[in-house]
């Protein structure tokens, strides 16, 4: 029996707003696969936006799955991890127990809850700070 090389790639993931978006490249940059998984926003109430971060980790995986499916695909060598690449939402909160569980849904840039007090702050200290 041959001994079969494995295909050396890079997988990327951004966790979105709406959804994940996943690729998984060749060491010479070439996009051998992408796929996408979307999620709902939640807005429990006016001014919130909150997602559930095992959501975002479902999403992952299916994602994923889905790149590594159709790469195996197009060729019979496994497929070896070189090097990975993530992004993700700017500055969302994840609240985590001491065990660290996710306490509750995590708070989302886009949430304005908190406007009432930015204006507090700004209207006595200014923005120039």
């Amino acid at each position: 029996m041959k001994y079969m090389k494995a295909m050396r790639h890079i997988p990327g993931v951004d966790i979105g707003t709406t959804g994940v978006k996943a690729l998984l490249a060749s060491e010479a940059r070439d996009i051998n696969s992408s796929a996408s998984v979307g999620y709902p926003l939640l807005t429990p109430r006016p001014n919130r936006a909150e997602q559930e971060p095992q959501t975002w980790w479902q999403a992952i995986v299916a994602a994923m799955r889905s790149c590594l499916d159709k790469a195996h695909a197009t060729s019979s060598k496994e497929v070896e991890v070189a090097a990975a690449g993530l992004s993700g939402q700017i500055h969302s909160l994840v609240f985590l127990g001491t065990d660290r569980e996710v306490l509750r849904p995590a708070i989302l840039w886009c949430d304005q809850r908190t406007e009432p007090q930015y204006r507090e702050i700004t209207d006595t200290l200014g923005t120039d700070i």
